[in-house]
């Protein structure tokens, strides 16, 4: 199957799909199979080929995609589906996605030009003052990367973040971000104790 847009197209609402053994699926201008959002539990069988498609050789959009071929884009197949897809039980996809779930609220990025060590806008969207007030926030790019500090306030208008205690260096625009859940939902006593920032 070759030489088209997309070499296989699986449909929305589609039920078990198999891909079977000695399928070659190549040389398309989109994806070798794309595996639409809504479709259940596609197959791809060992002895499938799927390679040279030009955007990628598997789009896997669906729910409980199955890949049996060791000569498939495991990349595309896999790796770059959407966290929010994995929820076949036992799965070792659903556990990273309870994990990604329970350790991080929200990922966002510095949006300041004028930011400071202790203050700085961000793209974080929520309009209620002091919406993430004893969070934590743990930078995941820049020289700041792997610093975390606890939010003492946070500005639902202008979205600027202030943290307890300096960061070592001033963070840039585009710096990355996450705030991790724990500490918001402690109460304050238990939280106090753990208000003393640290390094990673």
């Amino acid at each position: 199957i070759r030489s088209n847009v997309n070499g296989i197209n699986i449909n929305t609402g589609a039920i078990g799909t198999v891909l079977s053994n000695g399928t070659n699926v190549s040389s398309n201008s989109n994806y070798g199979v794309n595996i639409n959002p809504g479709s259940i539990g596609a197959i791809i069988y060992d002895g499938s080929i799927v390679h040279s498609n030009t955007v990628g050789d598997i789009n896997d959009s669906g729910i409980g995609t199955v890949i049996k071929s060791t000569d498939v884009s495991i990349a595309d197949a896999i790796h770059d589906e959407l966290i929010s897809e994995h929820q076949i039980d036992g799965s070792l996809g659903k556990v990273i996605n309870k994990i990604f779930e329970g350790t991080i609220i929200k990922e966002a990025e510095i949006a300041d030009t004028g930011a400071s060590t202790t203050k700085f806008i961000t793209t974080l969207t929520e309009t209620i003052n002091n919406f993430w007030y004893r969070s934590a926030l743990l930078f995941t790019s820049g020289q700041n990367k792997g610093q975390i500090r606890g939010i003492k306030n946070y500005s639902g208008s202008t979205h600027e973040v202030t943290i307890q205690t300096p960061l070592s260096y001033t963070p840039l625009n585009g710096d990355t971000f996450t705030i991790i859940p724990a500490r918001k939902f402690l109460t304050p006593d238990i939280a106090e104790f753990w208000m003393y920032d640290r390094d990673a």
